[in-house]
């Protein structure tokens, strides 16, 4: 008796047939019931098979189309061997490091957050960064004397940027630093030549030193002698000086203090 019933549930999702048949309405009833929810069970079921392997092979055509173009506009331009094969050798270890790892959703990629009021989405920025900026014992302070001042940061001069390894947050062409760095995840790594045989020093920064680069908010101008690359999969969020000197002249009752400790940054990192 089971393996007739299970034989007959079968039959309703294909076109197979047997030789148990219903005999009066109330069967016939049950009978047309249990077709019409195989017959939408059994489509659903197909199509979001079918709809997983159109989105596989489209990916995959999207990627062979890019490696295409890319050896393309290599071969065009006569690049050499050597650095073809460098580009190549980084492409198959991005594709690898970063198809593996989950990495935050960038605000800019989720376009709904447009529709939103301003008001809703300062305040998602503001508990989106607030536990990273308040990290730094300045913004701590900060937000006791000048709240408004932390929120327009959060809401206005802090963006998120996301690296793969071997990808550059700046390069030997970048020669000013213009934004102080928060590491939420990942290691970043900065070369830079010292002393007169110009032997290149490393330092790295990760989540537990949790920020670097602050001298950009407080000098003039901070001149870069090397690439900051990461050594692997890399969150982090930048706070540009330009905004934040915007946002901090706002409030002039704490201006002075913020300017003072500044002042004494720099004489002391210099």
């Amino acid at each position: 008796q089971y393996l007739t019933s299970l034989h007959w549930s079968l039959t309703q999702f294909t076109p197979a047939s047997m030789e148990v048949v219903p005999k009066n309405v109330a069967e016939r009833t049950y009978s047309v019931f249990v077709i019409v929810f195989a017959l939408v069970t059994f489509s659903s079921f197909v199509s979001a098979i079918t709809s997983s392997v159109t989105s596989l092979q489209a990916a995959r055509e999207k990627s062979l189309r890019n490696q295409i173009l890319l050896r393309r506009y290599l071969s065009e331009r006569h690049i050499s061997t050597g650095l073809v094969f460098r580009i190549i050798h980084y492409m198959q270890v991005y594709q690898k490091t970063a198809g593996g790892i989950e990495r935050k959703t960038e605000e800019d990629k989720v376009e709904i957050l447009k529709i939103l009021p301003e008001s809703l989405r300062s305040e998602i920025r503001w508990e989106a960064f607030s536990p990273y900026l308040l990290q730094h014992p300045v913004f701590f302070q900060y937000k006791g004397v000048a709240a408004g001042a932390v929120r327009e940061i959060c809401g206005g001069a802090l963006s998120e940027v996301s690296l793969a390894f071997g990808q550059e947050l700046f390069s030997h062409r970048s020669k000013i630093l213009t934004h102080m760095i928060f590491c939420l995840q990942g290691t970043l790594k900065y070369e830079f030549p010292d002393g007169p045989k110009g032997d290149i020093i490393e330092e790295f920064i990760s989540k537990q030193e949790r920020w670097a680069g602050e001298v950009s908010l407080w000098a003039d101008k901070v001149e870069l002698y090397g690439p900051l690359e990461a050594v692997s999969c890399c969150d982090i969020v930048l706070l540009s000086a330009s905004q934040f000197h915007n946002i901090a002249r706002r409030y002039a009752s704490s201006f002075f203090n913020l300017a003072a400790y500044g002042e004494r940054f720099v004489r002391y990192v210099m």
